[in-house]
């Protein structure tokens, strides 16, 4: 079989009448119609699914570490749940991304208050308590909280705003660590 010329030759070798007559106007393009070329939406296509399941993750990824932020390691571990984030960074105390304070003052501050975060924890925990649904497992509210603390952060810091999530009735306290190699 010879080599011939790559085109539209479809039309007039096709027994199909529908697909004969669709050129049978001296090989002028119709300018109503558009031809997509497939080749191009086909390794898009590809590379969008490679980039969603490389970035799946079947666990349900709950938080994401901020920048700058050095999580401590530890060799025991368990699966977070999704619980609020509080996040003590070097220069900020946020929950849930609101910003409630400098660790830097609240270390020197003699008292054991942080008015903003006392405030915010006791408007959620009012929140998630009213949604609340007992169960035979969860008898009661469980006041669950993630704390991702910066492994240079003072202890100082860290016991005033336990102090303060124990106070809250924030009483089941998950620490975000890094997995250290056994």
């Amino acid at each position: 079989m010879p080599v011939h010329k790559p085109g539209p030759h479809l039309g007039h070798k096709s027994p199909f009448k529908y697909l004969a007559n669709k050129h049978s106007h001296g090989g002028k393009k119709d300018p109503n119609s558009a031809q997509l070329n497939l080749t191009p939406m086909v390794d898009m296509l590809t590379m969008l699914v490679v980039f969603l399941l490389s970035t799946f993750s079947a666990s349900g990824e709950i938080m994401m570490v901020q920048r700058g932020l050095k999580l401590p390691s530890a060799v025991a571990k368990t699966e977070l749940e999704r619980a609020p984030l509080l996040i003590i960074s070097i220069d900020t105390i946020t929950l849930n991304g609101e910003e409630m304070g400098d660790p830097r003052t609240i270390k020197d501050d003699p008292t054991d208050k942080i008015p903003a975060l006392t405030e915010k924890l006791t408007a959620l925990q009012a929140e998630e308590e009213a949604v609340f649904e007992p169960s035979d497992t969860v008898p009661v509210w469980p006041g669950r909280i993630i704390l991702q603390a910066d492994r240079t952060t003072p202890s100082e810091v860290l016991n005033k705003v336990t102090t303060i999530l124990y106070l809250t009735k924030w009483r089941n306290i998950s620490f975000a660590v890094e997995e250290r190699a056994k």
